[in-house]
């Protein structure tokens, strides 16, 4: 009996110890997940900026600039308590129980025509990658450079002539490679060091709660 008690005893420490480990191995691969988000936002950028380093420069006239706004509609729903009758009375109208939120953002539209052998383009990217802002005096101010009629300098695709922006993709920056990095060694940590300091720690917890318990017994 007493020996059947121990391997139940044993099992049951053995289930408790995967709830206490998994979770922090679960945990670790969240945060290196996490530390993989820099490098790819390093590695897409790069290839967009990359593409447009050999983009050849050429003369620009403006042709129209203005703001351009965007509207995101998100709906939430409002829980309300409400008695029977009421719940009865509005069961076929459940819009009621959602509002709906606008978010607007404001980028900058800009037209202008260049050539290129010849031939007249007109291109209306600011940046390939895009560019908005939440504040509409932000592009504003930036619509302010680009009156109608001025002359600026744009970069065009010399394998498709058509293809033009007025600011290049910026380079990215080395330190989210080093962020990244450093995210997924705390995680890599975390998986194959601290889980099992945390199995080990538990181990040495039980073995001196097991042996503290036969000593009771006798």
């Amino acid at each position: 009996m007493q020996a059947d008690k121990q391997v139940r005893l044993s099992e049951d420490f053995e289930i408790l110890k995967k709830f206490i480990k998994y979770p922090v191995q679960l945990f670790g691969a969240m945060v290196i997940i996490f530390g993989i988000i820099p490098f790819f936002i390093y590695f897409n950028v790069s290839r967009v900026s990359g593409s447009e380093e050999n983009w050849l420069e050429t003369q620009a006239e403006v042709i129209a600039a203005e703001v351009k706004i965007s509207v995101q509609k998100e709906r939430q729903y409002n829980k309300v308590k409400k008695s029977y009758k009421e719940k009865d009375k509005y069961k076929n109208r459940k819009e009621k129980n959602y509002k709906t939120f606008e978010t607007l953002s404001f980028s900058p539209e800009i037209a202008y025509k260049f050539s290129v052998g010849g031939k007249e383009y007109t291109g209306r990217k600011f940046r390939t990658l895009g560019f908005s802002s939440e504040f509409e005096g932000e592009i504003k101010e930036l619509i302010s450079r680009y009156p109608v009629g001025r002359q600026i300098k744009v970069y065009y695709n010399p394998a498709r002539n058509e293809e033009a922006v007025i600011e290049k993709a910026p380079a990215p920056s080395k330190m989210l490679l080093v962020f990244g990095g450093g995210i997924m060694l705390i995680g890599f940590l975390i998986v194959f060091v601290l889980s099992r300091k945390a199995g080990k720690l538990f181990d040495l917890i039980t073995s001196r709660a097991s042996r503290a318990g036969i000593k009771i017994d006798n």
